[in-house]
């Protein structure tokens, strides 16, 4: 019986790995994608880092509802203006999809700065 269970938790333990081992194969061909067309996307963008850590909301109103936090040193890249706020967009690579939502200028700093804000 204990020969039979370690060959079966063997067979479990090989198939984790190939399931891990895909699973990062799919996420590096993912980045080398993402890394691609942000390339082609920076020189057209303006970017800014997160200073310190801040809500990301829905809409530009302090009431709006909360998507999720920006941390310090994330890139976002500016989608539009709209006086005290900034729609930002980045990648999310756990999701493996763009955010994007409103967040207050003054926690950002701008990485670009040859181009017009």
């Amino acid at each position: 019986m204990a020969l039979v269970l370690f060959w079966l938790s063997q067979i479990s333990s090989t198939e984790s790995e190939e399931r891990l081992l895909n699973r990062m194969n799919q996420l590096e061909t993912t980045i080398s994608q993402q890394l691609t067309e942000l390339k082609a996307h920076e020189g057209m963008s303006t970017f800014y880092v997160v200073e310190r850590t801040v809500n990301l909301h829905m809409s530009s109103d302090i009431k709006s509802k909360i998507i999720t936090k920006l941390y310090p040193n994330m890139k976002v890249r500016v989608i539009q203006r709209a006086s005290k706020w900034i729609s930002i967009e980045y990648f999310d690579y756990i999701k493996n999809a763009y955010i994007s939502g409103w967040v207050c200028k003054k926690y950002l700093v701008i990485l670009n700065t040859n181009r017009s804000r």
